[in-house]
């Protein structure tokens, strides 16, 4: 990165692989993460993690079947109710990398559990 660049932004809907150090130092295990939001104002995109442990999906989550094209060869869930800050520069880290679109069907899952209910839903 060029001396007083700044880096794009991450892609929406995407799967990067990146160090937990980058997303959540205290994070002990190693997840991919996804992209669910883009400020370019604040330049901070908000991820979440995907977990193949079932005992540790919480709630809510969003099931999500192997994607060998993003090397998510294991079914897994997308832990939607941890969603966390990343700035834009920790994705143009070298040890970061765009791994690819997620599916359309788990991706429309995925924004409607990030999606506030309607008013007046209980």
């Amino acid at each position: 990165m060029a001396l007083l660049s700044r880096p794009p932004a991450p892609k929406l809907g995407w799967v990067y692989d990146m160090p937990s150090a980058l997303y959540d130092p205290t994070d002990r295990a190693h997840h991919p993460v996804l992209v669910v939001s883009v400020d370019r104002v604040l330049r901070i995109a908000e991820v979440v993690t995907r977990t193949t442990k079932i005992h540790a999906k919480g709630k809510p989550f969003v099931a999500h079947p192997p994607q060998a094209e993003l090397e998510l060869h294991e079914l897994g869930w997308w832990r939607v109710q941890w969603p966390k800050r990343v700035l834009f520069t920790h994705f143009a880290d070298p040890e970061a990398t765009a791994v690819g679109a997620l599916d359309d069907t788990t991706w429309g899952r995925v924004q409607a559990a990030l999606s506030p209910p309607p008013a007046g839903t209980p």
